[in-house]
């Protein structure tokens, strides 16, 4: 038989073929470059194993098309009696190609317990790193809730594993859990118990901040809430890209009226996030509210959290902020930064219901002249028709 017909051989587990082993397969090779000891790791065939290794091999751990050795092949498989023998052997076990994953990070990441078990009891080195500067942790972090990954944990913070380090993206093993598709709720919880320093905790409650679940932990855990990042809080940034349940998390926590690169306070930017198809509510305004949000404030603009619902038409939001904006009077004179009334943007967004919420605070709307017109004036000129016949009905004498 020739040495590819016995590779093949070995592939389907026929040890016939070994017989009369001839020297010359140490040097055949497949398409991958895998050698025969690769072939026997990867199929699981202890006795085809041991009747190669009685070749001259010139190092067991040759190496193949990726640079994997028979040892690498063989724990990413599982098969631990195979890895076992070639330990005995003189296999390197810290032996990493290019990509920097030792049999160990392999075995980690396809969830091989026994074989983890097995090279940690051996020496192998829990702390090496791949090219993107991930140990065997990150992998086991990554696992999500596959019911191995808390025994992997286990394993290696015992055998000594860095629970503080970062990778070269300076994540740590916290974050890969919460950035992991496979996240999970008891992995995170896992990692908060190795206690992770302050950097790691704030690093990790920004990556947490789309999922609600995730994020109470890392509040619990003691994770800072008033962090600044590219300008903005975990509030603001959860506000702004509608995780409304991890918003309502934060408000608590959170200082009320901490500024974003705009200028924006928590609740300036929940009122301009005004949406109801994706659960917005008032609730969460009176949930700022209630924790100290002033809405006399104004962004670099000169907008307040009432002109943005105007401009958002919430008249929910607005029906809810114009009666505690009392401090700034609103009435006809009451004007923004290009002259304006309150109530002339209104009529300019074409709102009735914006409208209809303001009026009560307005008590001498009728006399309110802008440009030499009146609101009833401006609401025809823009052809607001319903908002114009609001008016008339409500402010005005006559019809529109």
């Amino acid at each position: 038989m020739t040495a590819e017909g016995v590779l093949a051989a070995i592939a389907q587990g026929d040890e016939t073929a070994l017989q009369s082993l001839d020297p010359l397969l140490i040097d055949a090779r497949d398409r991958r470059n895998d050698t025969a000891l690769h072939i026997a790791g990867k199929v699981g065939r202890a006795s085809v194993l041991r009747a190669l290794l009685q070749l001259p091999w010139p190092s067991v751990d040759v190496t193949n098309i990726e640079g994997l050795t028979p040892l690498h092949v063989a724990a990413s498989k599982g098969h631990a009696n195979i890895v076992e023998i070639l330990l005995d052997s003189g296999a390197a076990i810290d032996a990493a190609p290019r990509s920097g994953q030792t049999a160990l990070y392999m075995a980690v990441n396809l969830g091989r317990v026994d074989t983890v078990r097995l090279l940690l009891s051996r020496g192998a080195d829990p702390n090496t790193v791949t090219r993107d500067g991930n140990t065997p942790l990150f992998a086991a972090a990554g696992r999500g809730s596959h019911e191995s990954t808390l025994l992997l944990l286990d394993l290696l913070v015992a055998a000594g594993a860095d629970v503080h380090r970062t990778n070269r993206g300076e994540r740590s093993a916290l974050v890969q859990a919460i950035e992991s598709s496979r996240r999970n709720a008891t992995i995170v919880e896992y990692l908060l118990q190795l206690k992770p320093r302050e950097a790691a905790l704030t690093q990790a409650l920004w990556a947490a901040l789309p999922y609600a679940d995730l994020l109470a932990l890392l509040l619990a855990a003691g994770a800072d809430a008033n962090s600044i990042a590219a300008g903005e809080n975990p509030l603001h940034y959860a506000l702004n890209r509608m995780h409304l349940d991890s918003a309502r998390l934060l408000v608590p926590v959170t200082t009320p009226n901490t500024r974003d690169y705009f200028g924006q306070t928590p609740l300036m930017v929940a009122v301009a996030s005004c949406n109801e198809s994706n659960g917005w509510d008032t609730s969460l305004l009176v949930q700022l509210l209630d924790y100290g949000a002033d809405v006399r404030l104004r962004d670099q603009h000169g907008s307040t959290a009432l002109t943005k619902a105007i401009a958002t038409d919430c008249p929910a939001a607005v029906a809810l902020l114009a009666p505690l904006m009392d401090v700034n009077a609103i009435d006809g004179t009451n004007t923004s930064e290009d002259g304006r009334s309150i109530l002339h943007e209104a009529i300019g967004n074409n709102s009735v219901d914006s409208v209809a919420a303001l009026i009560p605070h307005v008590p001498n709307a009728s006399a309110y002249h802008y440009d030499g017109q009146s609101l009833l004036d401006v609401a025809i000129l823009y052809n607001h028709r319903a908002v114009a016949a609001f008016l008339a009905q409500t402010v005005f004498e006559g019809t529109a």
